[in-house]
């Protein structure tokens, strides 16, 4: 990536392709991106020094996006990333793995490029729950005893009833995944307000969206993870990112 990266110079990319190496020597750093280079050219993404046209395109977008869906899911001891760019004529999605990166143009439903990434899963049956985001920080970063999980969420959470059921299912998850949306401008990167979380527990998916109330306090309401209430969820995230100003074009050196 480093190789692609230094050949289109493009200098500013999202987490999920932040792999820039580190070398003692400029000898071992061009060592390094010849190998690459090779690699590259083997698979025809890099011919007479040139970068492949819809990559190059596609790692442009991520470059200098309107905006982004950025997300970190953990599974075991994994942890994986995601990247869904908004671009001036596509958009791409970008996918990192322990050993590996996907690039790819994503649809017209861009809600749907995240839930099929991120995988289905069975829903754990909710009716809702609303809280101080504060409050439940704490209670999520210790839910082994489910009995005590469920006195805690009970005492914050509005409704309680879904106490014990999500008490039970935060006994074991299996992977849960933050996502963000990150609104780009000229030379900055602001994290919107709203995020969410999607948990996959031993008994269902369920969704943890956050905002913050007009007093300034967050709260977040704790949901079913069926795909429908999911798609929801990420079209609320990204019904309200703005569109960017132009650049301020690069001065030549």
């Amino acid at each position: 990536m480093q190789c692609l990266l230094e050949t289109l110079a493009l200098d500013d990319m999202p987490v999920v392709l932040d792999a820039v190496g580190r070398y003692d020597t400029a000898a071992a750093h061009d060592r390094a991106m010849a190998a690459a280079a090779a690699g590259l050219a083997d698979r025809d993404l890099l011919v007479d020094d040139e970068v492949h046209p819809e990559l190059a395109e596609r790692l442009r977008v991520l470059n200098r996006p309107h905006w982004e869906v950025a997300a970190r899911w953990y599974v075991g001891a994994s942890i994986h990333r995601l990247c869904l760019a908004k671009g001036d004529d596509i958009e791409v999605i970008a996918l990192r793995g322990p050993d590996s990166y996907v690039l790819d143009q994503a649809g017209h439903d861009l809600p749907g490029t995240v839930m099929v990434a991120l995988g289905p899963a069975e829903p754990l049956e909710l009716a809702g729950m609303n809280a101080p985001t504060a409050d439940l920080v704490p209670i999520f970063d210790d839910t082994g005893d489910a009995a005590a999980t469920a006195e805690r969420l009970a005492r914050v959470g509005d409704p309680p009833r879904d106490a014990a059921t999500l008490a039970a299912a935060l006994v074991q998850v299996h992977s849960y995944a933050e996502i963000v949306a990150v609104v780009h401008g000229d030379g900055t990167r602001d994290i919107a307000p709203d995020h969410m979380a999607v948990f996959n527990t031993r008994h269902g998916r369920f969704l943890a969206t956050t905002s913050p109330a007009d007093d300034g306090v967050r709260w977040t309401a704790l949901s079913t993870g069926t795909p429908a209430r999911f798609r929801a969820a990420l079209q609320h995230l990204m019904a309200d990112l703005p569109l960017r100003q132009e650049f301020r074009p690069t001065a030549a050196p």
